[in-house]
């Protein structure tokens, strides 16, 4: 599920990437400034609350929080654009508004604490307060900030994963042993990641005149989707590694129509 486009380099955390990601953070942090301070009970003075809590305020969270969700989708692209693969671009985008929203509930309670020491912290004022109490905000912003950091341990091991699988994909391409196959089954089972379906594939072909095959996982767009016969070259080496890639030299076919591929709406 891994792609390396042909004469695409193997991916790598960029600097744009990063600064995207950077300002993607600090924008939700910004939006994330109103629910902390007018609604979850963590700002430090009555007068900043009701700033905060104005519709102006509520205003402006509703703008940064539709440019942090332009920011969030190029942080996307940047991330498809360089690994190839959904997981990798989901936890890049994950991260950056799970981080934005720690790091604001983080800076909120530290100003809280910081003006107004009194009432300590403790997790009962969440039941026992009449009101909305500090407690809450510091919770879903420890929440935030868990979520943040788990992220980024699935976004290390998986960064790990998909470029072994990249560079993998380039030795192949350079080195491996290459087989002309074709697509022997298609397999579709109504299962979309995001708006992309997923198929088990058969790809068939021959060694030194032994028949052999494959079965594969394959996601690809609505609208590409091969037939069966459709020409592949199959990519082996001596260590047991093994892709595939479309033979388009060869002519490809994908189906048509292809409305039943398209994920439902909603």
């Amino acid at each position: 599920m891994t792609q390396l486009l042909p004469g695409q380099p193997v991916g790598r955390v960029s600097s744009g990437l990063i600064r995207f990601m950077l300002l993607g953070m600090a924008t939700w942090a910004v939006t994330s400034s109103v629910p902390y301070a007018a609604l979850l009970g963590l700002a430090p003075t009555p007068g900043v609350s009701r700033a905060l809590g104005s519709p102006w305020a509520l205003a402006g969270a509703i703008a940064t929080a539709f440019l942090s969700i332009v920011v969030n989708g190029n942080v996307h692209a940047r991330a498809a654009a360089a690994f190839r693969q959904s997981r990798v671009s989901g936890l890049f985008n994950g991260l950056t508004v799970a981080g934005g929203l720690g790091i604001g509930g983080l800076v909120w309670t530290a100003a809280s604490y910081s003006r107004n020491p009194a009432p300590s912290f403790d997790l009962e004022h969440i039941v026992t307060s009449p009101t909305i109490p500090r407690e809450l905000g510091v919770l879903v912003a420890v929440l935030m900030a868990a979520l943040a950091v788990w992220m980024l341990i699935r976004l290390t091991a998986a960064l790990r994963h998909v470029r072994e699988r990249q560079l993998t994909i380039e030795r192949l391409r350079q080195s491996g042993k290459r087989y002309d196959g074709v697509i022997a089954e298609v397999v579709f089972q109504n299962e979309w990641l995001w708006d992309m379906p997923v198929f088990t594939t058969r790809v068939a072909y021959a060694d030194r005149g032994e028949p052999r095959e494959l079965r594969l996982h394959m996601r690809t767009d609505a609208e590409r989707v091969p037939t069966l016969g459709s020409p592949v070259i199959v990519l082996t080496d001596h260590a047991g590694a093994t892709h595939v890639d479309l033979d388009y030299e060869a002519g490809v076919q994908f189906e048509e129509p292809y409305d039943k591929f398209v994920a439902p709406s909603g």
